[in-house]
């Protein structure tokens, strides 16, 4: 009601996303925090939650617009969370240099394995083989859990033209991962 009298009103459609997300209705939600963080451009956190909510809901290109949208405002390349977001959605969207960018103002900040993987999968999107094994590296010093990077290696060399490296690791990963279907099929292309 409160929103149907004042549809300029910005803390009525968070009181009802909130209300709705309670309800577990996030379909519903949705359409209230888009309204709300075009209510509230200057909010990051109003266009963050609509980026985060389009995402769950699959809507990766509509997101990156709300990720964008954040991205103007003061304090995005300072956040290590809106960075590594949005560079999720732009490698998502094939989008590897801008996530490259974004990857890399995160690692300075706070130098995680994740980060470095995925960094490593984009440099390698891009053909730059020297960068990505060299992403790959950091990431190994950041995490001793060396079944998780046998994946991302064998993903990276993969891309990288390198089928037998690549089918080594897979086949690494595969011996504690047994029923991964996606590393199975991912390893199968490759004979």
């Amino acid at each position: 009601l409160a929103v149907n009298n004042a549809p300029d009103c910005s803390r009525g459609y968070r009181y009802r996303a909130s209300l709705r997300m309670q309800l577990h209705m996030p379909s519903q939600a949705l359409s209230d925090y888009l309204k709300l963080a075009d209510l509230e451009r200057d909010s990051a956190e109003a266009q963050q939650t609509a980026a985060k909510m389009l995402m769950e809901a699959g809507q990766k290109q509509k997101a990156l617009q709300y990720y964008n949208r954040l991205a103007l405002l003061p304090g995005f390349r300072k956040s290590v969370n809106s960075l590594s977001e949005r560079a999720q959605v732009n490698f998502d969207l094939g989008n590897y240099p801008e996530a490259t960018s974004d990857l890399k103002l995160a690692v300075e900040q706070k130098p995680e394995a994740k980060l470095y993987r995925l960094m490593a999968l984009s440099l390698a999107h891009q053909g730059d083989a020297s960068a990505a094994r060299d992403a790959m590296q950091k990431a190994t010093q950041a995490d001793s859990n060396l079944n998780s990077l046998n994946l991302t290696r064998a993903r990276m060399e993969n891309l990288l033209g390198q089928s037998i490296t690549a089918i080594d690791r897979y086949t690494e990963y595969l011996v504690k991962n047994p029923s991964d279907k996606q590393a199975l099929t991912e390893r199968s292309a490759l004979y």
